[in-house]
């Protein structure tokens, strides 16, 4: 199942390469987390939340890099922390803000999971100012999937005690504040849990996640596009991914989705996977697309014009400080 590929290994110290990836490691966080988030403003990278080694610790703490003409990281260093622990959560950048959604936190060791957002202004410096709580979500949502598009934020799946298959979206309205979160009466094909979802061209991509019946991952994705009212097109099932895998990370760009690492359930993938997306907007082939430079499970990923960061996650069960980035060739 899925595909093996040898790894090659380049002149350059602590750079790996698989089918046209060069990896190299930039600064490493101040604090190793996995299952954070991570998301772009301008030239500045975020990570958000997550938690440590030990399964039940979730982060308030937030991290602030800023990208070089070459490509290269700042060191990272602390931002204004969110006012909830929040691990397994999802983000967005809408307007000017960074967006914490959902996730859970712990309490004598017991998961809460979480309906509530907060948000936080990009302040000139790229810093983060003092985080607020905006409108919660109809129900906790648990390693949902969430983009920005259309001047609203979309948050799909998720676990509140089930694997949800419903899409919730609000608006920013012209104040600047966020708009109440509404239910879409689109539902996904299937209940989605730690799953992906990506952004393209107003196309939403699902890929992977937890398989429910069998406790494994799976290999299936699906589509949908948004629509003039803010709605979503039924969605549609995709091309099945070469590896069973959730807790990866993707990101999307020049007509192509790519798919990093994760795990069957059992095993950890170092391998990378490629998505064609057609003319109109349907996700085209699947083929192989290389190789991480090692495991990483839950890792957050952020990009930046054609460069890749993945950012934390796990390797064996110990959570990542480190940083590794790529420029995607064209």
């Amino acid at each position: 199942m899925g595909w093996v590929t040898a790894a090659i290994l380049c002149g350059a110290a602590g750079a790996t390469a698989g089918r046209g990836y060069t990896w190299s490691f930039g600064p490493p966080l101040t604090l190793a987390r996995s299952s954070a988030c991570a998301v772009t403003a301008g030239s500045h990278l975020y990570v958000i939340g997550g938690g440590w080694s030990d399964p039940y610790t979730a982060l308030t703490s937030a991290e602030h890099s800023i990208v070089g003409t070459d490509g290269r990281l700042s060191p990272w260093h602390l931002t204004s922390r969110t006012k909830t622990p929040r691990v397994f959560l999802a983000c967005a950048e809408l307007g000017g803000y960074l967006y914490a959604i959902g996730g859970e936190r712990f309490a004598n060791r017991q998961p809460i999971l979480l309906n509530s957002v907060e948000r936080a202004p990009v302040l000139p410096d790229g810093n983060l100012g003092h985080w607020e709580a905006v409108a919660s979500l109809n129900t906790p949502r648990r390693a949902p999937a969430a983009v920005a598009g259309g001047n609203a934020i979309y948050v799909i799946g998720g676990y509140n005690g089930t694997f949800l298959n419903t899409v919730e979206r609000a608006r920013r309205l012209p104040d600047g504040s966020l708009g109440p979160w509404e239910i879409l009466k689109s539902k996904t094909v299937i209940p989605r849990y730690i799953h992906n979802g990506v952004l393209v061209k107003e196309r939403i991509y699902l890929l992977g996640g937890h398989d429910e019946a069998t406790g494994m991952a799976t290999d299936r994705t699906e589509w949908s596009r948004m629509l003039t009212d803010g709605e979503l097109a039924p969605w549609r099932e995709g091309p099945r991914l070469g590896s069973i895998r959730f807790l990866s990370a993707s990101a999307g760009l020049d007509g192509r989705i790519l798919i990093f690492g994760g795990s069957t359930g059992r095993a950890a993938l170092p391998t990378v996977e490629e998505i064609g997306i057609n003319p109109d907007g349907s996700p085209g082939p699947v083929k192989p697309g290389g190789l991480l430079s090692g495991e990483r499970t839950g890792a957050a990923i952020a990009r930046h014009g054609r460069l890749i960061y993945l950012i934390g996650g796990l390797d064996h069960g110990e959570a990542l400080a480190s940083v590794e980035f790529t420029e995607v060739a064209r």
